[in-house]
């Protein structure tokens, strides 16, 4: 028996609008398309898979291959092609650690931390002009909003068995 996902909405989400939700997703989507546009105009020396791994690194200072594909939430063999490319053009170094060597550690070099300088600098610039479009209120709902949604995301993605909604089950 085919059960429509309205049905199951309506069952199991009696709160939820299933039209609602549909928009959201629609929002979503443009955001992303929007987001990439915006992205590739900022990052245009990089990758959007390079950039969000130099700012990945960036953040934590230096980490491991494996930390990494877990923070992007990547499997092995993409991260490994992002970082020989990264490793290719300058921008980070490999190493081992003195304690295991059986890891890999990544680290920005000065072209890297130039670039993510660059990258920061550029996105900064134009989320502030877009933000500036919203009253403080909003920014702060947004703000609000996105943190819950990525944190949703996530607790979604680490319990799926399924590997996401497009997956065969």
């Amino acid at each position: 028996m085919y059960i429509t996902p309205v049905v199951l909405c309506i069952y199991f989400y009696p709160t939820m609008n299933f039209e609602s939700v549909q928009s959201f997703r629609k929002t979503l989507r443009r955001i992303e398309r929007l987001s990439q546009i915006i992205d590739s105009d900022c990052c245009s020396t990089v990758t959007n898979a390079q950039c969000h791994a130099l700012l990945a690194i960036e953040e934590r200072g230096e980490t491991t291959t494996i930390e990494l594909s877990k923070t992007l939430l990547l499997d092995k063999s993409t991260l490994s092609r992002t970082v020989e490319g990264l490793a290719s053009k300058g921008l980070i170094e490999r190493g081992l650690y003195p304690q295991d060597r059986r890891h890999v550690k990544l680290m920005l070099s000065e072209k890297g931390k130039q670039t993510c300088d660059q990258i920061n600098n550029t996105n900064n610039l134009t989320y502030l002009n877009i933000l500036q479009k919203l009253s403080i209120e909003d920014q702060r709902t947004v703000f609000q909003s996105f943190d819950r949604i990525a944190d949703a995301m996530l607790e979604f993605n680490s319990e799926s068995k399924n590997g996401g909604c497009c997956s065969d089950t």
